[in-house]
């Protein structure tokens, strides 16, 4: 889910203040803050020594774990008692690891223990006089820190795009999940790549990312504070997760000794890779080539490792199979709006009946994100529901969020592409024969070949979509989102 003011998602830069102001909005003043921690503590029969003043705790560090441990007690009674998700229910566990970590801690102490996960989840439904909400599950917390944004726990819908990715997995030794931003790649790779770890499909699991910003619930970017990717940083990455001391032992780094021991280990080893958000890395495709080398088996030898890719285009690489996913489809939107609806069920606005849950549907074709966005915004009161509407429709008055989401799908694009696709969005339908038309119009000098090679790029880019009865590249008629399609009306000028 997207990060907001209700759902926030610490990360290794925060301090205490940052921790203390997002579960109580500082409507506990500091220092009885700690007195709360202290008090919470006592009520399990253990005396808690060595209070500190907030300030010098922000500044130098917790030194004492158990008083870390305190503290994430109070952290969650105050997030929980202003509904707020932090230290709370699924999210204990992945926010107690990077509590217990430097800077907020003076060295990297121990995860909680499952007991303590227990105790604290019922100190804090005590204090707050309810029930346990859910229960804190036993997930990969180190695996869940590097996936932007969080993934929601459970996956709504995509039961045919889940084993569609299964399917792949089981047939081919890599597989591409491409889709249009906010469609949600990233959520379905995760649910599938734990499932393929928990049915025995695959034995170890690695993830790697490229994504440096995330989309809050505003549209707006958020550093994630992850490094860029690249070929050595993701061998280095399994080698970490998969305990492979002799690639991690190798003198100067030497690139030949460990990729060798790197493909000896992924060929006889059941393991799976995940590479999201690859289309932003720096020579991707040599990366792709000499990672499928790495897992080609020798001979007539099985294939036991396997690769899992996320992007927002169709990968110009041969040796993968392609998973291509659209938005939710109308149940599974209804499904997932009475979702996002229960996270903002304290606020004053009615549910959307089904008229305006059909509308919105339309509007976005069952995009996960911007069904978040929007929904937040009509229960926050900032805009009516007609208000949304015509503003996804128009693309006004949610730039941040287009620009955020598109901009890096059409930057990359040269001048015949970005005319080509600027004049589509304002054609219906949009045909062959327009798009050729337009073209003469406004590069009379440029050949057919150019033309035809713009197209594709545009089919690549997933922009436009050919219809399923005509070639891939030069179908009679083509499809954009309706998203896209309003942010592209956007630039226009651009095209004049």
């Amino acid at each position: 889910m997207l990060p907001s003011a209700r759902n926030p998602v610490p990360d290794k830069t925060w301090k205490l203040e940052d921790w203390y102001i997002s579960a109580t909005r500082e409507e506990v003043k500091r220092e009885k803050f700690l007195a709360l921690a202290n008090s919470l503590w006592s009520d399990e029969g253990i005396e808690l020594i060595g209070v500190t003043r907030f300030s010098g705790l922000n500044k130098d560090g917790i030194a004492d774990r158990d008083y870390a441990v305190a503290i994430i007690m109070a952290l969650g009674a105050c997030a929980r008692k202003n509904g707020i998700r932090l230290m709370n229910g699924r999210d204990l566990r992945l926010h107690s690891r990077l509590f217990l970590r430097r800077p907020i801690c003076t060295s990297d102490f121990m995860d909680l223990t499952g007991d303590e996960v227990a105790r604290i989840a019922q100190v804090i439904t005590n204090y707050c006089n309810g029930e346990v909400e859910e229960s804190p599950e036993d997930t990969d917390t180190e695996l869940l820190e590097r996936v932007f944004p969080p993934p929601p726990h459970k996956l709504t819908g995509r039961k045919l795009d889940f084993d569609r990715v299964m399917f792949a997995l089981r047939d081919s030794p890599i597989v591409v999940i491409d889709a249009n931003p906010g469609a949600g790649k990233t959520s379905l790779a995760w649910h599938t790549a734990l499932h393929a770890r928990d049915s025995e499909f695959i034995a170890q699991l690695d993830w790697n990312t490229d994504k440096r910003m995330m989309i809050d619930i505003d549209g707006k970017e958020r550093q994630t504070h992850q490094p860029a990717l690249n070929y050595l940083s993701v061998l280095l990455s399994m080698a970490n997760r998969f305990g492979w001391m002799d690639v991690l032992e190798t003198p100067d780094r030497n690139m030949r000794r460990i990729e060798d021991l790197c493909s000896q280990h992924l060929r006889k080893e059941l393991c799976l890779i995940v590479l999201d958000n690859i289309e932003t890395v720096t020579g991707y495709e040599d990366m792709l080539r000499n990672l499928a080398a790495l897992i080609r088996p020798k001979r007539s030898a099985l294939q036991l490792s396997h690769i899992l890719i996320t992007s927002r285009v169709a990968l110009p690489f041969d040796g993968c199979a392609r998973v291509d996913i659209h938005g939710l489809d109308q149940p599974e939107t209804d499904q997932y709006i009475t979702i996002l609806e229960k996270r903002h069920q304290n606020q004053r606005q009615a549910p959307l009946d089904p008229v305006q849950r059909s509308r919105l549907y339309q509007v976005t074709e069952g995009n996960p994100l911007c069904l978040q966005i929007a929904v937040a915004r009509y229960f926050d009161g900032a805009s009516s529901f007609d208000t949304i509407i015509d503003q996804l429709n128009t693309g006004s008055g949610f730039y941040a969020m287009f620009k955020n989401l598109f901009d890096g799908l059409c930057d990359g694009l040269n001048n015949f592409a970005r005319c080509m696709a600027v004049n589509a969005a304002f054609a219906e339908p949009i045909t062959y024969a327009k798009l050729a038309e337009d073209w003469v119009e406004k590069f009379p000098d440029a050949d057919e070949e150019t033309f035809l090679d713009t197209l594709k790029v545009l089919v690549r880019m997933n922009i436009l979509y050919p219809s399923a009865n005509g070639d891939q590249t030069t179908g009679t008629i083509y499809t954009m989102h309706p998203l896209i399609r309003a942010y592209l009306q956007q630039r226009r000028c651009e095209c004049l």
